[in-house]
């Protein structure tokens, strides 16, 4: 029974370490020239989120050195990336990948604030969405933002506009009139 069993357990030691070494996470850094607002940085972390490999709650952009950092599950072609920025109105000027074995990283779920309103309530949230983004560009909180996807210039604009900081910002767009908007801590 040995005899069998060593070379059954070396089989599936070679499978698992194979398996396990095959999982990559790509880490990018690129420069990008061009971005000068809270606006630019949503703009460009939504795209580059909207790619199926790239983790969007990874996206990390910097207006001050015009550096925007991300991590996919898979490579991402260049050539892609290039006419994503273009498409945007910025220029790709350099980008590194680097590879590493994936690993799990929990975060936490849990919202520090939740603001939740009927999207005709939207104009007497006006002063609440911009102390709210007051309050992001200053402390780095995260937010997520569920509404109609009509609504989502409306929401988005008391909350970055004229900010020089970038301010992590997810929106989902969903159906119905009620918003809901997530605050968390870093």
């Amino acid at each position: 029974m040995s005899k069998l069993f060593t070379p059954v357990v070396t089989t599936i030691l070679i499978l698992l370490s194979f398996s396990v070494s095959a999982v990559q996470r790509y880490h990018y850094s690129a420069e990008v020239e061009g971005m000068v607002c809270a606006f630019c940085a949503y703009n460009v972390s939504k795209k580059l989120g909207s790619i199926e490999a790239i983790d969007a709650d990874s996206v990390d952009v910097d207006l001050v050195d015009g550096s925007v950092r991300f991590d996919a599950t898979a490579a991402v072609d260049e050539a892609r990336l290039k006419t994503l920025f273009a498409d945007s109105g910025f220029t790709l000027s350099r980008l590194t990948q680097t590879a590493s074995p994936l690993q799990h990283t929990s975060t936490a779920d849990t919202a520090a604030l939740v603001i939740q309103f009927d999207a005709p309530m939207r104009d007497r949230f006006t002063p609440i969405l911009e102390s709210l983004g007051e309050l992001a560009a200053d402390s780095a909180l995260q937010l997520r933002i569920h509404a109609s996807a009509e609504a989502e210039h409306d929401l988005l604009k008391p909350i970055l506009m004229g900010r020089q900081q970038v301010i992590k910002t997810r929106f989902f767009a969903q159906p119905g009139e009620r918003i809901r908007i997530e605050a968390f801590a870093p």
